[in-house]
């Protein structure tokens, strides 16, 4: 009897992977589906569509439910900003581009991104703002981003992109924003003042 417990509560008690806990939701039960991601400003697919992936053979969709769980997050926070954004435009058209989300290891890969990368584990994008279909530069998106009052663990200012990373528990956002450049194989980060 005693080792059908432990044997029990090994299998009932084993640690997760850590997850995004929604607020109406404190205990989950149900298991995350792909299309759950749609926001009414953004589609599910942008959040993990890749053409390096695609031009590789590799299917890219996200299947882990830590990783689904991680991007409902991000999804949700990106969803906000996308409001935030319309606030400070007001009458005209904004769109939120996202250029790289959730990626799997043999897509980091491919891209160069780095082994410890926040789109390992969907909570990553790269974006573009575009205001009446002209982008704007990553700095003033690093900088709206940063007045939103959102949280964010670092936004890297990448050229044409700003990349905005979380983390898991929110507590553990260190809220570090950097200049990114790519030489030698390898990103060189700066910190940046705004």
């Amino acid at each position: 009897m005693i080792k059908f417990i432990k044997y029990l509560s090994r299998f009932f008690f084993k640690k997760k992977k850590p997850s995004y806990v929604f607020p109406h939701d404190p205990i989950q039960t149900s298991s995350i589906r792909i299309h759950e991601l749609n926001r009414p400003n953004f589609k599910a697919i942008e959040f993990y569509q890749s053409d390096t992936a695609e031009d590789n053979d590799i299917d890219n969709t996200p299947k882990e439910q830590y990783i689904l769980f991680n991007l409902m997050k991000t999804a949700d926070m990106i969803q906000h900003f996308h409001l935030f954004v319309q606030t400070k435009f007001p009458n005209q058209r904004v769109r939120i581009k996202i250029t790289s989300g959730y990626r799997n290891d043999a897509t980091n890969k491919l891209v160069g991104g780095s082994p410890t990368s926040a789109h390992l584990t969907g909570l990553a994008l790269d974006i573009k703002i575009i205001i009446d279909n002209i982008a704007l530069s990553a700095e003033k998106t690093a900088i709206l981003y940063n007045d939103s009052e959102l949280t964010f663990d670092q936004i890297l200012i990448e050229t044409g992109i700003c990349h905005i990373g979380y983390k898991d528990d929110d507590r553990d956002n260190r809220k570090e924003i950097s200049l990114a450049t790519f030489r030698n194989r390898t990103w060189k980060l700066k910190p940046y003042k705004i």
